[in-house]
């Protein structure tokens, strides 16, 4: 799903998720994007109906592997959402433009169009799109480095999710949230806020979610010295990956394990 720009990541960012978001995200199944064109080109289709087939086949089918040309798919859904009113539609389109940008490492003009996707989610009430944009905006502060503004966003973000028991979106944040720690040396902080999401994520059986979480655990472990709690966390990790078959994910657990044998002067 991601593009792992790895010119734009300080290394010390190499040993974590990039966002746990991203790597449970990874695995996710293509969508039939015949299907989803057919919908959107039914003029007897609902608007609503051709606007959700549009975002998938922006979303789910091109914003990470192609990036430009999910925007311009989603700049469709910004004309006829906005000719017909459909506000929430709207700024969920300006959101993934956002997001295009952010790929693409235009960072200043993501923020900006995050803004614009807020303001209409605020001014409609939307809390959901709400918290989702705020979450955004802090993985592309996150990426320029400001952390105490991705922070900022992170916490409203968890605000929103906790007023509307979002319980798999409170579990990301949360983890976006230790991940900022984890940048900041704040280890133990990071821990606490994993350890809340590995509880969620247990309750709701969400394996994507446990799985990243498990690692992330492992790096603010492996930080703190604590390399036998951390080659455990790798461990499990890396076998819930191997059932997902998500090979990035797998990959970056391996080098945190082979990290941790380095510490150790296992170089064997």
């Amino acid at each position: 799903m991601y593009d792992f720009n790895l010119l734009l990541v300080p290394l010390k960012k190499l040993s974590l998720l990039l966002l746990s978001t991203v790597i449970i995200q990874l695995s996710h199944a293509q969508p039939d994007l015949d299907s989803l064109w057919s919908i959107w080109k039914d003029e007897m289709a609902p608007d609503t109906a051709k606007l959700i087939a549009m975002h998938e086949i922006a979303w789910n089918g091109y914003l990470y592997s192609k990036p430009d040309s999910a925007f311009i798919l989603a700049q469709l859904i910004v004309d006829h959402s906005s000719d017909e009113g459909l506000e929430k539609y709207l700024a969920k389109a300006l959101r993934t433009q956002a997001i295009s940008l952010r790929v693409r490492g235009e960072f200043f003009i993501a923020l900006d169009y995050c803004q614009q996707s807020f303001d209409i989610s605020q001014n409609t009430d939307d809390k959901i799109g709400m918290a989702t944009t705020l979450n955004s905006m802090g993985i592309v502060y996150d990426y320029l480095g400001d952390y105490p503004k991705a922070l900022n966003c992170y916490q409203r973000s968890l605000k929103i999710k906790e007023k509307i028991s979002d319980k798999k979106g409170i579990a990301q944040t949360m983890n976006n949230i230790g991940i900022i720690y984890d940048y900041q040396g704040e280890y133990s902080k990071a821990l606490s806020y994993y350890m809340r999401s590995l509880k969620i994520y247990e309750e709701l059986d969400y394996d994507r979610g446990i799985a990243s979480t498990l690692l992330n655990i492992g790096v603010a472990n492996r930080y703190l010295g604590h390399y036998s709690e951390a080659m455990e966390y790798f461990k499990q990790s890396l076998v819930m990956f191997e059932i997902l078959s998500n090979q990035r994910a797998m990959a970056t657990t391996l080098k945190n394990i082979g990290n941790i044998y380095i510490q150790q002067g296992d170089y064997d």
